[in-house]
């Protein structure tokens, strides 16, 4: 396929970072391809790694010259692309010790922790002094949001370090959940 064929919007480097196969990437950099490229929605290949958390991806195409925070049509950064993997933890790492704000919000005022980021990525943004309470544009705070996705192991988290349940989060919770939350959040239900 040539390097200027798009295929469903993307460019092929966008393609090969999204399912992390550096070979490649370098392969299609080395003949031309650009790193920064965006598809129909302003995605960049550095987007699609940070999805997949394809650590070895970031690190090539950000010592090659692609920015780490550059926003995507929402105002999303590849920091807000991130899975909730134990590798993502690694990438939001990466991004992070790089200069990237932890708080970094895109075009709704979310940030990391309003998505589904994972117990692994919110103990380390915690650790990191960035509030759990913070609220997006429209008054969400991480809680509602975890609700909002079903982020169940999320909203078990934030109950345990001490953030209060909210309406929408109780109203998340079923019956089939009590097993695993830990007591004390379940006597806030």
């Amino acid at each position: 396929m040539p390097l200027t064929m798009k295929r469903n919007g993307e460019w092929p480097i966008h393609t090969a970072a999204r399912f992390g196969h550096l070979e490649s990437v370098t392969y299609l950099h080395e003949h031309g391809a650009a790193l920064g490229v965006k598809d129909i929605h302003g995605t960049q290949p550095m987007h699609l790694a940070a999805d997949g958390a394809h650590l070895e991806i970031i690190e090539y195409l950000h010592t090659h010259g692609a920015p780490i925070d550059s926003p995507d049509v929402w105002g999303r950064l590849p920091l807000h692309h991130v899975t909730k993997s134990v590798s993502g933890l690694s990438a939001v790492i990466y991004f992070v010790t790089r200069g990237v704000l932890a708080t970094a919000k895109d075009n709704a005022g979310n940030q990391l922790l309003h998505g589904d980021c994972g117990v692994h990525v919110l103990q380390w943004l915690h650790e990191q002094g960035v509030s759990l309470t913070a609220e997006n544009d429209m008054g969400e705070p991480p809680m509602d949001t975890a609700a909002g996705a079903n982020a169940y192991e999320m909203i078990g988290w934030l109950a345990a370090h001490g953030v209060s349940l909210t309406a929408r989060a109780k109203q998340a919770l079923d019956e089939r959940l009590y097993d695993w939350i830990p007591g004390s959040v379940a006597a806030q239900l």
